[in-house]
């Protein structure tokens, strides 16, 4: 028999006897030239062909497969992330761990520590990077402690030095009183013209010079307590500024002043920072006598560039600057040395004292200077007590 297979007549269904889906086919069987010995030929169907093929197996192996693929999916997932937690805490947790544990024992001071380099990558160049950091901080602690102990000794030689030179001041001073006021005797005993009188007028003029010097000796070495009280530091220059006037130098020279209106009350002892630009207005007269101009200027708050960005709000500036001479570059570091002097009649204390009260008051004082065209002298004083 000839056997023909129509694909419209065949499709997956549910069994509703055994719960399964299942497959069947159902094709007819044709009547043909070869089935005429057994069939009527005016009978065109002389049967039909039923097969159905159930599926339950094909749905048991479908649900295995899919559980296992869940499980192995699953377990994937639980491994991965094992795998990447492992890779985490093997190369980023731990060197991160590390860096933290060691920036600890730095904030404790100790300088030995170094980071273990686990790795070529960025947290690797990291743990290099931290560990050569610290390495120069550890040099840089060792040569501060050599320069400290440096200072300490200095400090300490000076402190002696300073002793000693405030007992041979007070032994000087006595002798010194005692040969001033014969000196000044014996000048008004010689008549006007008199050779001997000119010698006796220098020979005081000498003495009066040397007492200055003994007297700015003893300003230095004694130790003065600042008593800060609220004051506004334009009006204490203003107050110097009219004192100065009333002298033959200050007389002489020309005051600009620019004063920031905003400027506030800053606690200061006004006595002693009066001291301090009294000296730098007589610096300033000594470097030149003759038509000295001086500006005084204020800032509420530190220009840039003087000072670091997060202190500047902490601190006023005043700039005191001249049209002197200038002070040669090889000279400006040594300014505020003790007894050092550019100038003939100084004593080379005033600028030290100047810069001992600045440093009382918790303060700084930077200086700028050029040959031929002057020098300006910037003093920075704390708004509030640091």
């Amino acid at each position: 028999y000839a056997v023909y297979r129509s694909r419209e007549k065949s499709a997956p269904f549910q069994s509703a006897d055994t719960g399964h889906r299942s497959f069947c086919m159902v094709e007819p069987i044709e009547n043909a030239p070869r089935c005429y010995r057994c069939h009527d030929k005016a009978i065109e169907v002389i049967g039909v062909l039923d097969v159905c093929l159930s599926m339950e197996d094909a749905e048991i192996s479908i649900r295995n497969n899919r559980n296992l693929m869940l499980s192995f999916t699953g377990l994937s997932i639980v491994l991965t992330a094992a795998l990447l937690s492992f890779m985490v805490r093997r190369f980023i947790t731990r060197p991160i761990d590390d860096l933290v544990g060691a920036m600890r024992h730095v904030e404790a001071g100790n300088l030995d520590v170094k980071v273990k380099v686990r790795s070529k990558d960025e947290l690797g160049s990291l743990a290099n990077s931290f560990n050569r950091m610290i390495e120069r901080l550890d040099q840089a602690q060792k040569e501060l402690e050599k320069f400290h102990n440096r200072q300490l000794l200095r400090a300490d030689r000076l402190a002696s030095l300073g002793e000693m030179a405030t007992g041979i001041a007070h032994e000087i001073k006595n002798p010194l009183a005692g040969i001033s006021g014969a000196a000044q005797l014996l000048f008004k005993e010689f008549p006007p013209g008199d050779t001997r009188s000119e010698v006796m007028g220098e020979m005081i003029s000498l003495i009066d010079r040397l007492d200055n010097t003994i007297k700015n000796l003893l300003n230095f070495a004694r130790y003065t307590e600042p008593e800060f009280v609220p004051a506004d530091i334009n009006e204490v220059i203003e107050k110097v500024i009219f004192f100065v006037k009333q002298v033959p130098e200050g007389k002489k020279a020309k005051f600009t002043t620019e004063y920031d209106p905003s400027m506030e009350k800053i606690e200061i002892d006004a006595d002693q920072m009066k001291q301090v630009f009294l000296n730098l207005f007589l610096n300033a007269f000594q470097e030149k006598a003759e038509g000295c101009e001086i500006t005084v200027k204020t800032y509420a708050e530190a220009l840039p560039g003087f000072m670091e960005i997060r202190h500047r709000k902490h601190f006023i500036m005043v700039s005191v600057i001249d049209n002197g001479p200038g002070i040669p570059s090889d000279k400006l570091g040594r300014i505020f040395q003790p007894f050092y002097t550019t100038k003939e009649t100084g004593t080379g204390l005033g600028l030290p004292i100047t810069r001992k009260i600045i440093d009382l008051h918790e303060g700084r004082i930077t200086v700028e200077s050029e040959v031929g065209k002057g020098t300006a002298f910037h003093i920075f004083l704390p708004k509030k007590k640091l």
